[in-house]
């Protein structure tokens, strides 16, 4: 296996606004050329892509048209303590209560859309999907 296929990490873009999607995955793509950016632009598309691949990290928005992010939030970390995934929402909800509650049920990191820079995401995948790998070493 070469040391490219070994760094690739595959992150999953959950989100329903398609301009939005486009942009992320865009900037993902182009800034950071070691990731395998995949699209969701459903819950439950999220959740089986999740199901059926491997995935180091989801970017989930929580603001979804068939269910609540929170629901794909515990569906994809369904144990807290030792997830198999990390994730980080993505969200224009500004309510640091929505975003505490998310920490809580499993996200590694809590974005603002309008206040998030290509490289802080980037930062914020890094820091998530090593977090992941430690506890799964544990």
């Amino acid at each position: 296996m070469s040391a490219v296929a070994t760094s690739c990490k595959t992150v999953l873009l959950i989100e329903d606004n398609q301009d939005d999607r486009q942009y992320w995955a865009h900037l993902l793509r182009r800034h950071c050329p070691d990731y395998l950016v995949l699209e969701a632009a459903s819950g439950q598309s999220g959740i089986d892509i999740c199901h059926h691949q491997r995935v180091d990290c989801v970017l989930l928005d929580l603001d979804l048209p068939d269910m609540s992010g929170f629901q794909v939030l515990l569906e994809v970390i369904p144990d807290r303590t030792s997830p198999q995934i990390a994730v980080i929402v993505l969200t224009r909800l500004l309510s640091s209560a929505i975003q505490e509650l998310a920490m809580q049920n499993g996200a590694h990191a809590s974005l603002i859309k309008d206040r998030t820079s290509v490289a802080m995401l980037d930062q914020a995948i890094q820091k998530a999907v090593e977090s992941v790998k430690r506890t799964s070493l544990n």
